[in-house]
């Protein structure tokens, strides 16, 4: 009786083997999205300070055109008015001296539950005779809920509006963010390869065994 060669039906086991050694794990990709935007605000505020010096401004605006269904703006930040026909705002009160106050932020929201919120620095200028203002800064994204959970970014704004009760201008956001995202990816496992090339081996010398003892049995 003539055996196979070993190899011929060792080989589907060995990959049968390699396959199942394959371990499948997280590995992390990131999404780049691009922000642009124009929102109309009307905001509020009211003074830290007698002299008006600091104050919290309370965001509101409302976009036609935001990406991602993100039309609406809230937040909550903090200015700092030099009295000269300049300011600086900032989220953080800590930098003008209030570490008890709330930290303020900026939100981008959608009807559907997707978020982006992060921190803002900005200065900006008032024309002390027809009070137009404007006002230049970032938003630094530190996360993000539904879509964007997680996400991280800068985005530059430029406002315009005019120094009133209610504050009316508008708000033109530009810049990009990015969502990391898990993927699962196969990774090979090392144990399970020297497990295969081992079952190759000890199949090589079960073949020769088995050769050795057909010859003596056809000697006698």
């Amino acid at each position: 009786m003539r055996l196979r060669s070993p190899t011929t039906w060792l080989i589907p086991v060995a990959l049968t083997l390699v396959g199942f050694g394959l371990s499948f794990t997280p590995a992390i990709a990131q999404t780049t999205y691009s922000f642009s935007a124009n929102y109309d605000l009307l905001n509020g505020g009211s003074p830290l300070t007698p002299d008006f010096e600091y104050s919290e401004i309370y965001v509101s605006g409302q976009s036609t055109d935001a990406p991602f269904g993100l039309t609406e703006l809230s937040g909550l930040t903090y200015l700092h008015d030099f009295g000269d026909g300049t300011f600086v705002a900032n989220t953080d009160p800590s930098v003008f001296g209030f570490p008890n106050l709330p930290v303020g932020s900026f939100l981008f929201e959608s009807s559907s539950g997707d978020k982006l919120f992060g921190s803002e620095t900005a200065s900006g200028t008032v024309d002390l005779q027809t009070f137009a203002v404007e006002n230049r800064g970032t938003i630094t994204l530190t996360g993000g809920e539904g879509r964007f959970e997680g996400a991280t970014g800068t985005l530059s704004f430029l406002e315009h509006g005019t120094r009133a009760v209610p504050y009316i201008g508008t708000f033109a956001v530009n810049g990009s963010f990015q969502v990391a995202s898990s993927q699962t990816v196969p990774e090979p496992r090392t144990d399970t390869v020297l497990l295969s090339i081992g079952t190759i081996a000890a199949g090589v010398l079960l073949y020769r065994r088995r050769r050795s003892l057909d010859s003596s049995y056809h000697e006698q």
